[in-house]
């Protein structure tokens, strides 16, 4: 079991939160690219709710694990452009 720990510093004092959130097996280092809108929203997303940015991605990316469920050869073949 990984755990991940995101310090935030809070914009209003000088003090840090500590969220702690539970993963299983290890954390892969990897980079996205954004576009300034979407960095915008995000960091201020982060902020209203205290956490990383790193997290909401991970919290989108579990969400839409849950719902996209497995695609089939053909229609992965059928949604490129």
């Amino acid at each position: 079991m990984h755990f991940a720990f995101d310090y935030l510093d809070s914009l209003h004092t000088s003090s840090y939160h500590l969220i702690q959130h539970v993963y299983e097996g290890p954390m892969i280092r990897t980079q996205v690219q954004l576009t300034e809108e979407q960095t915008q929203a995000l960091k201020e997303m982060a902020h209203r709710e205290q956490t990383s940015m790193a997290e909401l991605i991970r919290q989108a990316i579990d969400r839409w694990l849950e719902t996209a469920g497995p695609i089939s050869p053909a229609e992965r073949f059928e949604r490129l452009p």
